[in-house]
C-alpha cells in the first residue's frame, strides 16, 4: 500500500461516521462491505454451547428425556390441529432479562389414530364401503339399536353385517292429473325408502384412543340410510365430535403437566422465538 493510500484509510477510520450510532447495540459492528462472517465452531474440539432437537411420538420417551435433563424452561402444548396433538419443551429459552437462543428443544407429537381417522373420513359410504370399513375395524367396533334417538340394545357383528348386506331400495311413484276445460295440471310424487330384512343398527361405537398414547374412549357415530338415488348409501356422523376433540386436548394438557418435572410451566399454545 502506498503512503497516500495508507493516509486515506487512516483518515476514514477517524471519521465519526465509522462509529456506531447506538453504542448499546452490542451485537452490531461496522465492517467494510464485502467481509463474510465465518463460523469456525465445527473446527473446534467442542461446540460453543449445547443445543439439540429431540423429537418423538412416545409420551414416555418425551417424559424420560425431560426428566433426565431436568433443565427445561417452559412447555408449550399445541392443541389446534385435529390430526395431531403436540408439545414442545424449550431448555434455553431464558427470560426477559437474559434471553436464550431457544434452539435446544424436545418435541412430542401424538398423531390421530388410524381408527379415529378412518371413522372421521368415512362420513358417506356405499354398502360395499361400509361393510369393508366394519370388517377392517371389527376389533374395536360395537353396534347398537336406536330407541328414541338414543343408543340402545347391542347387536352382534354378524347381525350388523347381515343387515347392511340386505338393504334394498323401494321406490313408489304416485301421479295426479286434473283436466279442466281451459287448463290441466299434473303432479307426481316419488317416495324412496330403504328397507332391510334385518333391523339396521342405529349407532356404531368405536372403542379406541382418539390419539396415540391416550386412553381408549367410546366414540359414538350415528348411522343413517341415504335414499337420494337408486343406490344405497349410509351416513356415518360422529356424535359430539367437537366436544370429543376438546376433551382429548384438555386431557393431553393435563397429561403433560403430570409427566414433566413439578413446577415446569405448561402453556396451551405455540411459541416462536
Amino acid at each position: 500500500m502506498s503512503d497516500n493510500n495508507a493516509q486515506i484509510v487512516a483518515e476514514l477510520v477517524q471519521q465519526q461516521d465509522m462509529k456506531l450510532k447506538n453504542p448499546d447495540a452490542k451485537s452490531l459492528v461496522s465492517v467494510p462491505e464485502g467481509y463474510k462472517l465465518q463460523n469456525t465452531e465445527s473446527n473446534q474440539e467442542y461446540r460453543n454451547r449445547f443445543r439439540s432437537t429431540f423429537s418423538t411420538t412416545s409420551l414416555q420417551g418425551f417424559a424420560d428425556y425431560i426428566s433426565q435433563r431436568d433443565s427445561a424452561d417452559k412447555c408449550f402444548v399445541d392443541n389446534t390441529s385435529v390430526n395431531q396433538l403436540s408439545c414442545q419443551a424449550i431448555f434455553n429459552l431464558g427470560d426477559e432479562l437474559v434471553a436464550g437462543h431457544a434452539d435446544d428443544t424436545a418435541n412430542l407429537v401424538l398423531k390421530i389414530t388410524n381408527e379415529f381417522a378412518a371413522l372421521r373420513k368415512n362420513q358417506r359410504l356405499t354398502q360395499k364401503e361400509l361393510i369393508e370399513f366394519v370388517q377392517d375395524y371389527a376389533y374395536c367396533l360395537s353396534f347398537h339399536e336406536s330407541v328414541d334417538g338414543e343408543v340402545a340394545e347391542k347387536m352382534s357383528l354378524a347381525t350388523a353385517i347381515n343387515a347392511f348386506r340386505n338393504v334394498t331400495i323401494k321406490t313408489a311413484r304416485e301421479t295426479t292429473s286434473d283436466v279442466r276445460d281451459m287448463s290441466s295440471t299434473k303432479s307426481a310424487l316419488e317416495h324412496i325408502e330403504a328397507d332391510s330384512a334385518v333391523k339396521l343398527p342405529g349407532f356404531i361405537v368405536m372403542n379406541a384412543p382418539a390419539y396415540d398414547d391416550l386412553p381408549v374412549v367410546g366414540i359414538t357415530a350415528r348411522l343413517s340410510v341415504i335414499t337420494d338415488d337408486d343406490n344405497v348409501r349410509f351416513g356415518v356422523r360422529i356424535v359430539g365430535e367437537h366436544k370429543l376433540l376438546e376433551d382429548s386436548a384438555d386431557f393431553f394438557i393435563d397429561l403433560i403437566k403430570d409427566v414433566v418435572p413439578e413446577g415446569l410451566p405448561v402453556y396451551a399454545g405455540t411459541f416462536a422465538p
